[in-house]
């Protein structure tokens, strides 16, 4: 039987509907994140290095100018620039084949620090900044090679007013902690993490990792709390691979606009993009999701390390 359920985050409806797939794991082939390309021309392996705009932000290796961990450049294409905002690209590793759920621990530590040095950066000349990782066809990613991105604008997005909104009547993320943070839906946890799949997920296998303290902004998170992030944001993505076969995904690290004191809590969203909306979404901005929340989040429990 199909149900709603009312996402009291982002003040939405959701239609569970889980006979609209019946084989739900039988998702198609071209949905899935295959790494393309040749090391040797792409523009984000090291070597390459002068197809891409100067780089902002490095962390090096102990070698030369292409022995580099991470690197952060302009987007050659950006959605804004100049007075409008700001457009990064967060060229995660030097390894074109890598995953988050493969690479080493301390690689993805090393792309968290990359993310909370760059908001940093921004805080003072905008008012908002969001950090993004796609991957894969459906997931919008146009190169294979693990990147995320970071935007910065001028204005905060309407979308994201709405959510501040919801705080004046409390917290909904410490109040989804309260309800989902040790029942079916969870999938593991952590000292200080909960990672979990929301009653109100809007894709097949969504998946929040969000902090168990009732923390606003993701850039004054201490190493200590990184360290530990790194570890379950590396274990929630191999976990998600092995379940799903490497699907395509959209990860969004939710954090407090800069220019808000508002009230918020930060989280990482990873929304699988193993489905496709079509004329009755995009209608009624109503999301169909095919895989009940707590069965999606029993397969990625099955599939842990």
């Amino acid at each position: 039987m199909s149900r709603f359920i009312r996402d009291y985050v982002r003040e939405r409806w959701v239609i569970l509907a889980p006979r609209r797939g019946e084989r739900p794991l039988q998702f198609s082939e071209n949905l899935k994140y295959r790494p393309k390309g040749n090391p040797r021309s792409c523009p984000f392996c090291p070597g390459n290095e002068h197809q891409t705009p100067p780089e902002v932000f490095v962390i090096p290796g102990e070698g030369g100018n292409s022995d580099w961990k991470v690197r952060v450049v302009p987007n050659k294409y950006p959605i804004v620039e100049g007075e409008e905002g700001v457009h990064w690209v967060i060229i995660e590793t030097p390894d074109h084949y890598a995953t988050v759920g493969n690479m080493p621990h301390q690689q993805v530590l090393m792309i968290l620090k990359t993310y909370r040095e760059r908001l940093l950066a921004l805080k003072e000349r905008f008012p908002y900044a969001m950090v993004f990782k796609n991957r894969g066809p459906e997931g919008g990613a146009s190169l294979s090679h693990p990147h995320s991105q970071l935007i910065a604008l001028r204005l905060i997005p309407d979308a994201v007013r709405r959510e501040m909104e919801v705080y004046q009547r409390g917290c909904p993320i410490c109040l989804l902690l309260e309800r989902e943070g040790d029942g079916a839906n969870l999938v593991f946890s952590s000292e200080n993490f909960v990672v979990l799949c929301p009653s109100f997920s809007a894709f097949p296998f969504e998946v929040w990792i969000v902090p168990r303290q009732h923390l606003p902004s993701f850039e004054e998170s201490p190493d200590e709390i990184l360290e530990e992030l790194a570890r379950v944001y590396k274990r929630t993505m191999a976990a998600l691979d092995r379940a799903v076969d490497f699907p395509s995904f959209n990860m969004l690290l939710r954090s407090r606009p800069f220019s808000s004191n508002s009230d918020y809590h930060w989280r990482m969203e990873i929304a699988p993009r193993l489905t496709k909306p079509a004329g009755f979404e995009w209608g009624t901005e109503v999301a169909v999701n095919i895989l009940e929340p707590g069965r999606a989040a029993e397969i990625l429990r099955r599939h842990l390390e």
